[in-house]
């Protein structure tokens, strides 16, 4: 049991941030409002934690969460690897405050320059993501293998996409967005583990 005497189904927040080791400002993006005991897995994600009125994280989903990324811990491959082998993907960073935990541009983070810049009709149900630093030739093998991108939430992953192709560069900071098609709930939990050193470019690591 929880080291704590209020209701055990429910804990303070610092508890839960311990429990991930990050801070409670970091916490917080994990944590989602919900009615009830029911997860509906199309609309509460796994990697989300459920909040009681009082908006303290529910034990139970600190402790999968906790579980599930102590089970698998994704490991670096290096640009190399990731030029030489296909069983790599390109993870970043959805810790954008104009973001939040998603991989997917913004109306006021970009998405219209970027709309702009592909300059044809997105295909159906593709999105664009945010700007990486990732080299030309890296973005162009991402692109050539029809390759994952992976949003990873201080540590865990909060969505997976496969890269249709290069959405725009930016002309100043040279950053790349992408033309990405979401994948479901079912592909980001079977995926779902815990990626260390994580940086604000975006790294590549071993699937």
């Amino acid at each position: 049991m929880p080291p704590f005497e209020e209701n055990p189904e429910f804990a303070p927040k610092t508890w839960g941030a311990d429990k991930l080791r990050i801070d409670t400002d970091q916490f917080k993006l994990f944590l989602q409002p919900v009615e009830g005991d029911a997860r509906d897995q199309e609309t509460d994600p796994s990697w989300l934690i459920r909040t009681n009125a009082k908006g303290k994280p529910s034990t139970a989903d600190v402790l999968q969460l906790v579980a599930s990324r102590e089970n698998r811990i994704y490991d670096a491959c290096g640009t190399d690897g990731f030029a030489k082998n296909a069983d790599t993907a390109f993870f970043v960073p959805t810790t954008d405050p104009k973001l939040g935990a998603q991989l997917e541009l913004s109306p006021t983070n970009g998405l219209q320059a970027a709309l702009t810049g592909y300059g044809k009709p997105l295909p159906k149900g593709a999105k664009i993501t945010g700007w990486w630093g990732i080299s030309e030739k890296n973005a162009d093998i991402l692109v050539a293998r029809k390759g994952l991108v992976v949003g990873v939430t201080y540590g865990s992953i909060s969505q997976v996409g496969r890269v249709l192709d290069i959405a725009y560069v930016d002309p100043f900071t040279k950053r790349r967005a992408f033309v990405y098609l979401p994948l479901g709930n079912e592909i980001r939990d079977a995926m779902q583990g815990y990626v260390p050193g994580m940086n604000q470019s975006g790294r590549y690591y071993w699937l």
